[in-house]
């Protein structure tokens, strides 16, 4: 600010003090920007609020010149105002304008200014007054906004806008789109009132009606859907809106907008058919998984009804192809209501009748044929298709295991229809979940076959005549009769197996079972105990003590003459014989075990006695029990001293890599020198002396687990240890467990237990709570002997298993024996598809090594490698093989 200016500005502040009080009080009570300006238009005053208007302090405005702050766009306008003032023409103006801000952005104003003449009657001060209107400028702006946007609606968007009379109803504006949508003039919606509602699809008129006298009454906006019958014939679909509008708590008048949506509608009846037909899929598809193999057939009808009614098929079916693709067969069939069965025609058809059909259906192609009359000439239209009155079809393969099952179809026999390609993918979800429970089943029932019976003889297992035997015993204490269990051990069978082979051995053991069967009524039980043990449980043999002992004579001696007699194998004639033991059972309940204890007992009397003969149980066997009591004893003793130790078998990959090992029990005894597991385990068992040999094996597992931590080879080495069912299922199993792996320090999830199939279905809640709490630690399940019991796919999938062991009766023999090889190959199969590992055990040769890898074994155990090794050797045994030696690179 330069002096004159300074100068004028003290001069002006020299009022006096009266007028001072007056502007301070008006300049602070004031809501709007106000200020006073000399007759050069410089700031003499502001108040604060047109400094927060403007973002400046009072220091940066006093002195200015107010015209400066005005927009360069509205100069103009502002020296025109000026200028009437300076010529006296008016005294003040009122305009709007934009002024720049400190930020230099234009705030819009409406300035007020009004002059104060001196004596001469020239302008010597104005007095501002500027209001902030931008709030106000921006709603003009929305408002002008939406006038455009609504004119750019109404004449451009492909919709009818309407108005109606609030009382009447009558359409009293109708825009020019209605020509376009529906073919009619918009006027005739004006000028014939009823109009508009003869136009709505006639089921529809009612809740067209409804809806815009439902917005009258409640004076809400009201939307509805319905059809219009276009002048060209076609039914279109709107969605109308329609508002009441409101003036002063009036109702003025209705406005709505109408919408076509036929593409929409069109769109949403294809996705909810086509969700429909998801749904309908997903709930068939569950019923399939849950089923039982009983309930499959029953399934599949309910399944073609479901889908075939659905999708709105006259006749839904499926057809079975037999093995060589020459013959089809309907096997299933639904029909519409009033369509008639097609399926006594179509019983074992030959599949000439479709040349290429079955070829085209085995590569897994739909076949589609949307007209029958185009059927190709080769084909027997007029018996196949037209003497059914199918004027379409479409048919999908049922392909199980990459072999044509059968197929699955779709017929239209009302009229030519073209089946559309979701329904298409769904049937062939159908024939895909069909597929599924046939290999389920199929996989099941070998699976249950394995587990029930001997895959060599074709004869119960144990764990069936267990099932068998306890079933006898009730009947026989119910009926009051007795009945004999037949314990047979071949005689030297051992001898025959490694002199002529275990081929010879198998075929011996066959031709056995057929005699057992053949010697015994059909309702009796011949079933294969062991790999030379054989039982024939025999029932109804009467209430008398003395008759049943001497029909049990009279049998057990046939039994030894018919397996006596002379077998022809390989041109060869060859002789067995076998030694028969004998108990009665029926007198009260007794589990299936100490019946065919006693009968042991007297079969390893006639052992003793000579083979070759028969002998029942009495009581003076029992000595033998007290050998076992003696055994029993020295067990105790063997465990207090540290007797038994575990030995290492290891576990060896593909590349002869030692991937883990599994600990054995062994037995040195001072006096009997090494006793076998086969012989103290069960009498640890029976004598309840077996937790206390298990919790002594895992303790020293985990000991030596503890010493495999200082050396770089054995440091991540897993052990597996078995398990015993009375052990496992001993309430404090896992407590005792933890108690010994935590006491020792060692990572839980270096141990790993084997029960077998006997522990763990023996009692399945118990089984999976504890599977589960150890699990949960880290310790990990193994399934072995896997097929010398009884298994079931729905058990090994509800348990927490990692893998399963072959047995070794199945590895043994696999290079040589076709079903032992089909037992391995399934079961590895069967593994894979469970997600689970897989080990074999007793691999003895390169030959069944290689055969296993072939299959997809990866990891072995057995003699191939090394046989189970004490603690030290098995260290260096370890040591040795980690240095470049693969374990087994010696084999042949």
């Amino acid at each position: 600010m330069d002096e004159p200016s300074r100068r004028r500005v003290r001069s002006d502040r020299g009022h006096t003090a009266s007028e001072a009080s007056c502007y301070y009080r008006l300049f602070a009570a004031g809501i709007c920007g106000m200020g006073i300006t000399d007759r050069e238009h410089r700031w003499i005053h502001v108040n604060d609020q047109l400094c927060e208007m403007l973002g400046v302090t009072p220091e940066d405005l006093l002195g200015s010149r107010r015209t400066d702050l005005v927009h360069p766009d509205d100069q103009t306008v502002e020296h025109v105002q000026l200028s009437q003032i300076v010529d006296a023409k008016v005294d003040g103006y009122r305009i709007e304008t934009r002024l720049l801000r400190a930020d230099r952005e234009a705030l819009p104003v409406q300035l007020s200014v009004q002059c104060d003449r001196g004596d001469d009657g020239t302008p010597c001060r104005y007095y501002v007054l500027v209001e902030d209107i931008s709030s106000r400028k921006e709603a003009e702006q929305n408002r002008r906004r939406e006038r455009e946007q609504y004119r750019t609606l109404v004449e451009f968007i492909s919709a009818v806008f309407w108005e109606a009379d609030s009382e009447t109803g009558r359409l009293t504006f109708v825009s020019n789109k209605a020509d376009a949508l529906f073919g009619y003039p918009a006027r005739r919606f004006i000028d014939e009132p009823d109009f508009w509602l003869g136009c709505v699809h006639p089921s529809d008129r009612e809740t067209a009606a409804q809806y815009r006298a439902q917005a009258i009454s409640e004076r809400q906006a009201q939307t509805c859907d319905y059809r219009i019958l276009a002048h060209s014939g076609a039914v279109k679909w709107v969605r109308d809106t329609a508002t009441p509008v409101i003036r002063r708590g009036v109702l003025a008048k209705l406005v709505g907008v109408m919408m076509e949506i036929t593409a929409m509608k069109e769109t949403e009846r294809a996705l909810e058919y086509v969700s429909g037909l998801q749904h309908v899929l997903v709930e068939v598809s569950q019923r399939f998984i849950s089923s039982r193999a009983d309930e499959v057939d029953d399934l599949i009808h309910e399944a073609l009804g479901r889908v075939g009614s659905y999708c709105g098929a006259d006749r839904a079916y499926v057809f079975q192809v037999n093995e060589d693709l020459t013959l089809m067969d309907n096997t299933h069939e639904w029909c519409a209501p009033g369509i008639p069965s097609d399926r006594a025609r179509y019983r074992d058809v030959s599949a000439d009748v479709a040349p290429g059909f079955v070829g085209r259906m085995a590569q897994g192609e739909p076949f589609h044929i949307p007209q029958v009359s185009d059927l190709p000439k080769g084909w027997v239209r007029n018996t196949l298709y037209h003497g059914s009155g199918i004027q379409s079809l479409v048919l999908v393969p049922i392909l199980v295991d990459d072999r044509l099952y059968g197929f699955i179809g779709f017929d239209s026999v009302r009229e030519e229809r073209s089946w559309s390609s979701e329904e298409i993918r769904m049937l062939q979800g159908l024939a895909d979940t069909i597929a599924a429970t046939i290999r389920r089943s199929k996989a099941e029932a070998h699976v249950q076959f394995l587990a029930s019976y001997d895959p060599l003889t074709r004869l119960p297992n144990r764990q069936l005549l267990a099932e068998i035997l306890e079933q006898a015993v009730s009947a026989g204490i119910r009926d009051g009769s007795l009945g004999a269990l037949f314990f047979m051990d071949l005689d030297n069978f051992k001898t025959i197996n490694d002199t002529l082979g275990h081929d010879i051995g198998d075929r011996l053991l066959q031709q056995i079972a057929a005699r057992l069967h053949a010697s015994v009524r059909e309702s009796d039980t011949v079933a294969r105990f062991g790999a030379d043990e054989f039982v024939v449980a025999v029932t109804t043999l009467g209430g008398d003590t003395a008759q049943a002992v001497s029909r049990s004579k009279a049998i057990g001696e046939k039994l030894l003459t018919d397996l006596s007699a002379p077998y022809q194998l390989d041109e060869q004639t060859h002789h067995c014989t076998a030694s028969i033991g004998v108990t009665l059972f029926g007198y009260h309940f007794e589990s299936p075990d100490e019946i065919i204890q006693r009968a042991d007992l007297a079969m390893a009397q006639a052992k003793e006695e000579g083979r070759a003969t028969v002998r029942i149980f009495e009581p003076s066997m029992r000595e033998a029990a007290v050998s076992r009591l003696r055994l029993e004893n020295a067990l105790r003793s063997a465990l207090s001293k540290g007797e038994i130790v575990p030995h290492f078998q290891p576990l060896v990959d593909s590349e002869g890599r030692i991937v883990g090992a599994e600990a054995l029990a062994r037995w040195h005894h001072p006096e009997l020198g090494m006793v076998p597991p086969a012989r103290f385990v069960p009498t640890a068992e029976q004598s309840g002396l077996i937790r206390t040999l298990g919790r002594h094996v895992l303790a020293g597992v985990c000991t030596e687990l503890a010493e495999w931590n200082d050396h770089r080879v054995t440091a991540n080495l897993a052990v597996s240890v078995n398990v015993s069912a009375y052990e496992f299922h001993h309430p404090s199993f896992v407590d005792d467990v933890l108690g010994v792996i935590e006491e020792s320090g060692v990572d839980p999830c270096r141990i790993q237990f084997e029960p077998t199939e006997s522990v763990l279905f023996a009692d399945m809640e118990d089984t999976s709570t504890k599977m589960n709490a150890l699990r949960e630690r880290g310790i990990n399940f193994w399934l072995d002997d896997f097929g010398t019991g009884y298994s079931s796919l729905a058990y090994l999938r509800s348990l927490p298993l990692d893998g399963l062991k072959i047995d070794q009766q199945f590895v043994r023999d696999a290079p040589t024996d076709p079903n032992d090889s089909a037992i391995v190959r399934a079961i590895i199969g069967m593994s894979r598809t469970l997600g689970m590992d897989v080990i074999a055990e007793g691999v003895e040769t390169e030959e069944v090594r290689r055969l296993l890898e072939q299959y997809g074994c990866r990891t072995y155990q057995g003699f191939l490698f090394a046989a189970p090794l004490p603690a030290e050797e098995f260290r260096s045994f370890v040591r040795t093989h980690a240095d470049g030696h693969p374990a087994g690179s010696g084999r042949g």
